[in-house]
Order: C-alpha cells, then sequence, then structure tokens
C-alpha cells in the first residue's frame, strides 16, 4: 500500500490530530461482518448551548460568569460542566496563523479556523424571493459592505434551484463586494412574480367560479382543491429545495468550531411542514391538506444538522419595510389575503430564529444595520455544555430553558433538541444527495485528506474502474487516465464500536464521482468497507490514522472534477472534497 507523506505543516497538524504518515488499513469484505455483536460504550451526552445576551438597546452584554446562568431542561434544572465567554475578533485581534499548504497532489476538507474569529454566513435566497426584492438586498449588502468593520470573516452563498458558493470565508471587503456584485438577480421557476403569477391566476378563476351560478357547489370544490395542489406542489418544491440547501450549509460548516450566524435574505419563508392555508377560498372550504408534501423528517433532520453543527439563523424579509395596500386594491378580502401571507411568513421566519438561537428581521428597511447588528451580537456570545440529568433517550424533543439571574436581558439560543438514542442510518441515495452534487459546498463532517495521482498508463486495465456513463464511450475504449485515491482519516472523526472481546468496528463507505465542466457525472467508484481492528491495530490506528485507497478512471481529454466523498454509515456523517484534476498537471505517476 502506498503511504501518504505531505509538508512539514500539513504533517504537524495530522499528528495533533492523531494521523501520521503510516498506514493502517481496515479490513474490508464483501460478506457481512461475523465478529460478535458489537456493545457501544456508553457515553454521557453533552449538549452545548450557545447564548447571545443583549441589552434594551441590541448591543451585546459582556463580562458575564457562570454563576449568572441557570439552564433548565424539560422543566429539570440541569449543571452546567462547562462555560467559555467568547469576545468578537475586533476586542481581541486577528490570531489566525499562516494558511494550509500542501504538496501538490494532497487535499484536505479540514478548515484553518482562526481562534475568537466570527463566522458568518449571507444566503441570497432566489428560490423564494422576487427579482425585484433580489435587487433591494443586493444594494443593501452593498451599503453594508462599504463601512463593514475590518476582521469578520463572512462566506456568500446563493440559493436558486441548487446553492452556489458565491465567495469562500474571506475578511476581504473588495472581495466579498465584487461576489455581490456578480450575483444578479434572477427569476424562480417555483415562485409566483407579484404580477400575473399563479396566485394571481388561481384568485381569478376562483373569482368567476363564485360568479357562474350554474356551477355546482361539488364542482367548485374540485376546482378550487386543483388550485390548491397546483400552489402547493410550487410550494412542496421549494421547500425541498430550500431544506437541502440548509442541510448542505451545516454540513459544510459542521468543522469550524463555534456557533456560526446564518444571514438568511428571503421573501416567501416555506420552511414550515404544517399544510398550506392561506390560499383563497372565495367562500368555500378547502382541505388544508390539498397537495402537502411529506416533508416533516425533512425539516426534523434540518433542525438537527443546524443544531449539531451549532449554527443560528438570522431571517431576514427581503421585502424590507411593507408598504399599505393602494386605496383602489385596499378591500376587506384583499387585505385579510396580505395579512395571512404575511403572518405565515413572519411565523416561519420568527419559528425559525428562536428555534436555532437567532433573530428574525422583518418589515425594515434598514437590511445594512441588520447585518451589521447580527456579525456584532452573534459574535460575542456564550457556550454552557451540561450532562442531562435524564440519560435515558427514546427519541423525544427536550426544550432547553436559559435564564439569567436578575436580569432584563434578551437572550438568544436554540430552544431544544431531539434525544436520539441512535442517529438514524440514510440510504445512500438519500445520505449522498447533498454532498455528491458537483460544486456543492464540501462537508466537514467528517475531516479527512486524500492523496490523489495519476497512475502508471501500464497498470490501466481495459475499462476504467468504476460505473461507467454508457454515452461516455471513449472511456470503454481505453482512452482515459487512471487516478488512485489515497485517504487519511482520524478514526475519532468516525462512529467505531467496540465488541465483547476488545475488537472494534466501523462501517465506512468510500465514493468518487468524476463530473465534466457542465457537472455531467462521468465516472463513480463506490466502496463499502467493513472495518475491523483487534486491540493493537486499533491503538494504533488511533495514533497513525486509518487509510484506504480507491482508483477511477476519467478520459484523457477534457477538464474534470473528482468529488470525493466519506459516509460512516453507523451515524450518517459524512466528509467530502473536490479534486479539479487539472491542478495535478505536470504531477509524477504513482509508483
Amino acid at each position: 500500500m502506498r503511504l501518504l507523506t505531505l509538508p512539514t505543516r500539513a504533517a504537524w497538524m495530522l499528528a495533533a490530530i492523531g494521523l501520521s504518515g503510516t498506514a493502517v488499513s481496515a479490513q474490508t469484505t464483501a460478506a457481512p461482518d461475523k465478529s460478535p455483536s458489537p456493545t457501544l460504550h456508553a457515553t454521557a451526552r453533552l449538549v452545548i448551548v450557545d447564548v447571545a445576551v443583549t441589552d434594551n438597546h441590541g448591543d451585546p452584554v459582556k463580562g458575564l460568569t457562570q454563576s449568572d446562568f441557570r439552564v433548565i431542561e424539560d422543566k429539570t434544572p440541569q449543571t452546567i460542566r462547562n462555560f467559555e465567554e467568547h469576545t468578537s475578533i475586533a476586542d481581541v485581534g486577528p490570531a489566525a496563523g499562516p494558511p494550509l499548504k500542501l504538496e501538490p497532489g494532497v487535499f484536505t476538507n479540514s478548515f484553518a479556523a482562526p481562534v475568537n474569529s466570527e463566522v458568518n454566513v449571507l444566503m441570497l435566497d432566489m428560490i423564494n424571493t422576487p427579482m425585484m426584492d433580489q435587487s433591494f438586498v443586493r444594494g443593501q449588502l452593498l451599503k453594508y459592505l462599504a463601512t463593514a468593520k475590518p476582521g469578520s470573516r463572512i462566506a456568500i452563498f446563493g440559493l436558486t434551484t441548487k446553492l452556489v458558493m458565491l465567495q469562500g470565508f474571506t475578511a476581504d471587503t473588495d472581495l466579498l463586494r465584487r461576489a455581490v456584485e456578480r450575483s444578479h438577480p434572477v427569476a424562480s421557476p417555483l415562485l409566483a412574480e407579484k404580477v400575473g403569477g399563479r396566485e394571481d391566476i388561481v384568485s381569478s378563476e376562483l373569482a368567476g367560479i363564485e360568479a357562474q351560478l350554474s356551477v355546482s357547489p361539488q364542482m367548485a370544490q374540485a376546482i378550487a382543491e386543483f388550485g390548491a395542489t397546483e400552489v402547493n406542489s410550487d410550494i412542496a418544491g421549494r421547500v425541498q429545495v430550500t431544506l437541502h440547501a440548509l442541510n448542505q450549509l451545516a454540513r459544510y460548516l459542521s468543522g469550524i468550531p463555534g456557533r456560526k450566524n446564518l444571514l438568511w435574505f428571503s421573501e416567501s419563508f416555506p420552511v414550515d411542514f404544517l399544510p398550506q392555508m392561506s390560499l383563497p377560498t372565495g367562500g368555500t372550504a378547502l382541505s388544508p391538506f390539498a397537495g402537502e408534501a411529506a416533508w416533516a423528517s425533512q425539516y426534523r433532520e434540518t433542525v438537527n444538522l443546524l443544531a449539531q453543527s451549532r449554527i443560528a439563523v438570522y431571517p431576514v424579509d427581503a421585502r424590507g419595510l411593507m408598504p399599505s395596500p393602494p386605496l383602489g386594491e385596499s378591500s376587506v378580502k384583499y387585505q385579510r389575503s396580505v395579512s395571512n401571507e404575511l403572518f405565515e411568513t413572519h411565523s416561519s421566519m420568527f419559528d425559525m430564529a428562536e428555534q436555532t438561537g437567532g433573530k428574525a428581521f422583518v418589515n425594515t428597511n434598514g437590511l445594512a444595520q441588520a447585518v451589521e447588528k447580527v456579525v456584532d451580537a452573534g459574535s460575542n456570545y456564550y457556550t454552557l455544555a451540561y450532562t442531562p440529568t435524564d440519560s435515558k433517550s427514546h427519541g423525544e424533543y427536550r426544550g432547553i430553558r436559559v435564564q439569567l439571574n436578575g436580569s432584563n436581558y434578551k437572550l438568544a439560543y436554540r430552544r431544544g433538541y431531539y434525544a436520539d438514542t441512535k442517529p438514524a442510518t440514510p440510504s445512500l441515495r438519500d445520505a449522498m444527495k447533498s454532498v455528491a452534487l458537483f460544486a456543492a459546498p464540501p462537508s466537514t463532517q467528517i475531516p479527512f485528506y486524500a492523496r490523489v495521482q495519476p497512475l502508471p498508463p501500464e497498470a490501466e486495465a481495459a475499462v476504467a474502474p468504476g460505473e461507467v456513463a454508457p454515452s461516455r464511450t471513449e472511456l470503454e475504449k481505453g482512452h482515459f487516465v487512471r487516478y488512485g485515491v489515497e485517504y487519511s482519516v482520524d478514526p475519532r472523526g468516525l462512529s467505531i464500536s467496540t465488541a465483547a472481546d476488545g475488537s472494534h468496528h466501523g462501517h465506512l463507505e468510500f465514493v468518487v464521482l468524476a463530473y465534466d465542466p457542465e457537472g455531467r457525472k462521468i465516472n463513480s467508484d463506490v466502496k463499502t468497507v467493513q472495518a475491523n481492528w483487534n486491540g493493537s491495530q486499533f491503538n494504533l490506528a488511533q495514533q497513525q490514522g486509518v487509510r484506504y485507497e480507491q482508483e477511477i478512471g476519467v478520459p484523457a481529454k477534457g477538464e474534470y472534477t473528482l468529488r470525493v466523498v466519506i459516509h460512516d454509515l453507523q451515524n450518517g456523517k459524512m466528509g467530502s472534497l473536490d479534486v479539479p484534476l487539472a491542478q495535478l498537471k505536470g504531477l509524477a505517476p504513482a509508483h
């Protein structure tokens, strides 16, 4: 087995997390594992709660101590085991080391995060926001960046039919400004625009039905149900896209320590698993479940991922200050329709903010000031950790309440968690849905290093290894280059079970996908690994890391990108990174 060697700084970092240059490979078997039934070590659940404290002016409150706080879980007081105050980088100064440099062919999804640096993500939601309001948000962000305080790390994402990274984490406001300027407004394929949209069409059709006395009440009900199904179908599509994007962001931010602030600029906030109730009825009672999509389980998964990654969501209504309806349209029916829509949208915003420890900003034109407030208040917070007095877990939701002794300060923190005994193991299709996509943000739930090298031509087989795409006949003809992928993983980032005989076991999936510049999958290779260690092997693996090798072939001509993925099948966590093969040009083949 070829060994993965790393440059000095990277080798030092690997040593710090328990990896080195010596390989320890897990045994791989195609047959079911015949080892004794694994017995998981009992571990106490540590619940981490980040609390942002602000005064009546919205300014952060600093200098509080552990004795100032009380934590209550489901009406039972808890003992705070760990306490830490975090302050803005503007107060303590930057503490980031030099950027991590890897030798050619070595890649990682690990972040070199500076200490005490605030982490802020701006998501420009175009799938749920009309173009006119996208332009307003864009102008407000440029206004904020023109006067932003130095030192704050910000990343910018755009959400259309998929999540796109517009700018990775940087404190360079010029880079951030250029990213916003490049984000031109786009029309959402799943959102009715304010003029001539589907909702207006449905409303006019229902009004016409009311006027036709020849239409029976039963037929009017059927037509109304059809209209509700159409609108709810679009809403369901936006919910699926939105939850999918939030899951991707949570996995991407998982590897960054501490609290993360997500500023989500959107107009029609669709993340609510309740049925749509605000459709115009015209006096006809609609079924609230018409066209409803069963996304409650995905909503729960998203809430869990946001909590695990310590992400506080700050929803921002992209409409800004909402004017009163024009006099010509201010009928009671119209006002009721607008009021219901706003109530549902804002309720979803406030609910998401409260559940994750953020704050919703609605009905304000000061979006630039809102961003400034979030970056400032969200960068000064306290971390409380406790072990629940109730150690039994049955998947129930447990509420969290944090109190400050003798003060009227405002507290923002996540309000609960699901006490799952064992996380559900998603299927390959569901688990890889977010991390396997072309140009998706990398997942950092499992940090790892990978060396990618071309293999010698004489080592090529008659057909490129992997699941060859039928339309890519050049692979079958042998006009391809085969690449070797060598993984190096810290076992502490994996779910490892221990059997009664002292042996250790893991269940992993290694996936490599090759994409062309248009995002079409050219080739893929999937390997499922039953990892088995005896006591001495596992001790060595803890010191030197878990290694695995994989191969894949891509066409010899053209520009391609590999997406490399590790999937822990016992807890559902994933790690991924991208390897642009153009960066390997001139790299000598592995021997």
